[in-house]
């Protein structure tokens, strides 16, 4: 994952973070899901009108429009984001921001991240989405890249291809016998086994 370039982190972790919304109970992933809200929010305070300085009533309303909520996760995101000098918060509560692009807001989000000291499954739970995002892998050999790739044991391995699953970071399919992994994003329902069969020819 260390040759991925920011950006594409970025726009993994915002990905993550949304498949990670939908699932109760998951604690596995949490710099995935706080640097993807803190990129979403971020996204939403520099896009939502040409004004550098919003209202704390404003903020609030955007967080809430895009599935944040203004007092469990709000406080917190705002934190990361002036920590990182990304926005500045008056006495009032008022939120001044800074002209990011796209681009830029998915580099930061890649840095926050890293700043918040994730785990080994993280960065795995990335790496796979964008390998398989470029062509259908087959599991076993997907599963050897990852467990000699971060050092990982069979059964570590497997647990995190197993939650990836059921998250939705990777999509799979049975074909051969054997598991292949792919973005469904990318690939309709029939072409993984049609692209993994011209891979093997």
């Amino acid at each position: 994952m260390k040759s991925l370039p920011k950006k594409t982190v970025g726009a993994w972790l915002v990905h993550h973070s949304s498949k990670l919304q939908q699932i109760s109970n998951v604690t596995s992933f949490d710099s995935i899901a706080l640097a993807g809200k803190a990129g979403l929010l971020l996204s939403t305070l520099c896009e939502s009108e040409s004004q550098s300085t919003l209202s704390k009533e404003k903020v609030d309303t955007l967080a809430r429009s895009a599935g944040i909520s203004a007092v469990l996760e709000l406080p917190t995101l705002l934190n990361k984001l002036e920590s990182q000098r990304l926005i500045s918060i008056s006495n009032t509560g008022d939120i001044e921001t800074l002209g990011l692009t796209t681009s830029a807001v998915l580099q930061h989000t890649h840095d926050i991240f890293i700043s918040s000291n994730p785990q080994k499954e993280e960065f795995i739970a990335i790496d796979i989405a964008e390998r398989t995002s470029q062509y259908p892998y087959q599991g076993n050999l997907l599963k050897e890249y990852i467990s000699d790739t971060y050092q990982t044991t069979n059964l570590i391995t497997d647990e995190i291809f197993s939650q990836s699953e059921e998250i939705g970071f990777i999509d799979h399919e049975d074909f051969e016998n054997q598991k292949i992994y792919f973005n469904g994003n990318l690939f309709r329902t029939n072409d993984p086994k049609k692209m993994l069969s011209i891979r093997l020819m």
